[in-house]
C-alpha cells in the first residue's frame, strides 16, 4: 500500500489562510460587541449570537448525519472492493491501495460541506425566530383565507426548511452515486447505466425524499404567489390565479405520485421504469405549465383586454395598501377656504406655514447648475 505524502508548504498556506479568516472575523465581532454595548443593545447582540450558534450547529449536524449515512448504510449491505468500470473505456478493479485516500477525502469533504452549510444557515437566524414569535395581524387574504402574518413570518420559515432539506437530499444523492460508481455498484456501458439492487434501493429512497420535498415546495409556491411583484400591482394577478395557481396544484399531486413511485420501486418488477416515466411526465408538465401556459394566457387573454382582466386584482391591491397604511380610516373634513389670510390664521397654523417652500426647487437646480458652469 503506497504511503500518502503531504506537502508542508500547502499545509502552512492553508493554516495561514484559516488564521487570517479567523482574525478578520474576530475583529468584526469585537467592533460589533463594542457598538452594541455603546448603544445599550448588548442583550440583543448576545441573543443573535446564541441563535446563530444554535442554528448553525443544528444544520451542520443535520448535513453531517445525512451525508455520513450515505457512507455508512451502503457498507451494511456490503460494498465491493474499490473499483471503477466504464465498459470499453476504463476498468479499475480491486484497487485497494486507493481505499484509504478515498475514505479520507470523503470524510473531510463531508465535514467541510457540513460546516459551510451551518455557517450559511446561521445567517438566517431571524427566520425561525420570526416564525416562533409570530403575531396574528387580524386580517386574512382574499385567496386562501389565511392570516397575513402567515405570509410574513411562517411561510419564509417553511420555505427555508424545505430548501435546506432538499439541499441535503440532493448532496446525499450525489455522494451516493459517486460512491456506488467507485465501488462497482453502478456500471456505465454502451447499453446504458446499470446498477445492483442495493444501489437501486438506496437511490430510490433518496429520489422519493427529493420529490416529496419538491411537492412541499410547490405547495409553498402557491402561497408565495400572493407576494409576486408585477408591473401594475404587487400580489397575485389574473395569470397567477388562473394559470400558475392550478398548475402548482397539479405539480404538487404529480410530485407526490412520483415520490410514491420511487418509494415502491424496490418492490416492482421493472423497478426504475415507472419512476422514470413519472419523472418525465412531471418534468414536461412543469415546463409547459410554468413556462408556456402562463405566457400564452398573458399574451392572448390578458393583454388584449388587460384593464378588464386585471381590475379585480388592482382593486384588491389598492384596498390592501389603504388598509396597511390605515388610509381606510381617514376621515374627510371640509375646510372652508377664504380668500384673505390674516395674522390670526398664520398664528393658528404654524405647521403649514413652516412647510411652505421659500425657494422653488424646479428652477433652483438649473440656476445653480448654470452659475457653477459659468464659474468653472
Amino acid at each position: 500500500m503506497p504511503k500518502l505524502k503531504f506537502s508542508w508548504g500547502w499545509i502552512a498556506f492553508a493554516a495561514v489562510w484559516v488564521f487570517a479568516l479567523f482574525v478578520g472575523s474576530l475583529n468584526d465581532f469585537y467592533f460589533d460587541w463594542l457598538w452594541f454595548s455603546q448603544v445599550e443593545y448588548l442583550p440583543l447582540f448576545q441573543k443573535m449570537l446564541t441563535w446563530q450558534f444554535v442554528i448553525g450547529c443544528c444544520v451542520a449536524l443535520f448535513f453531517f448525519i445525512l451525508l455520513a449515512l450515505q457512507v455508512i448504510v451502503p457498507r451494511k449491505y456490503g460494498l465491493r472492493k474499490f473499483s471503477f468500470v466504464i465498459e470499453g473505456l476504463l476498468e479499475v478493479r480491486d484497487a485497494d491501495q486507493y481505499e484509504p485516500l478515498a475514505r479520507l477525502v470523503t470524510w473531510v469533504g463531508i465535514f467541510f460541506i457540513s460546516v459551510i452549510a451551518g455557517i450559511g444557515a446561521a445567517q438566517f437566524w431571524m427566520v425561525p425566530l420570526q416564525a416562533i414569535h409570530s403575531t396574528p395581524f387580524g386580517t386574512t387574504d382574499s385567496v386562501f383565507g389565511r392570516d397575513i402574518s402567515f405570509y410574513i413570518f411562517q411561510l419564509p420559515f417553511y420555505q427555508w426548511m424545505t430548501q435546506l432539506a432538499f439541499a441535503g437530499v440532493f448532496l446525499s444523492a450525489v455522494l451516493a452515486v459517486v460512491l456506488s460508481v467507485f465501488h462497482g455498484l453502478i456500471t456505465i456501458g454502451p447499453r446504458g447505466v446499470g446498477g445492483d439492487r442495493p444501489a437501486q434501493i438506496h437511490l430510490s429512497v433518496l429520489g422519493g425524499c427529493a420529490m416529496l420535498l419538491m411537492a412541499l415546495g410547490y405547495r409553498w409556491s402557491q402561497f408565495d404567489l400572493l407576494q409576486n411583484n408585477h408591473e401594475l400591482i404587487t400580489g397575485a394577478n389574473f395569470t397567477d390565479i388562473h394559470a400558475r395557481l392550478p398548475v402548482y396544484g397539479i405539480l404538487f399531486v404529480l410530485a407526490l405520485i412520483v415520490s410514491a413511485l420511487f418509494f415502491i420501486t424496490p418492490f416492482l418488477r421493472h423497478r426504475m421504469q415507472f419512476a422514470l416515466i413519472g419523472l418525465s411526465v412531471w418534468f414536461a408538465v412543469s415546463i409547459v405549465g410554468l413556462g408556456l401556459y402562463p405566457e400564452a394566457l398573458q399574451r392572448f387573454t390578458v393583454l388584449p383586454n388587460e384593464l378588464k382582466k386585471e381590475t379585480p386584482y388592482m382593486l384588491r391591491h389598492i384596498q390592501a395598501t389603504r388598509k396597511a397604511y390605515k388610509l381606510d380610516k381617514v376621515q374627510e373634513i371640509e375646510f372652508p377656504v377664504s380668500p384673505g389670510i390674516t395674522a390670526t390664521d398664520i398664528q393658528q397654523n404654524p405647521g403649514t406655514i413652516q412647510n411652505i417652500r421659500l425657494w422653488d426647487h424646479r428652477p433652483l437646480r438649473e440656476a445653480y447648475k448654470q452659475l457653477q458652469e459659468i464659474r468653472t
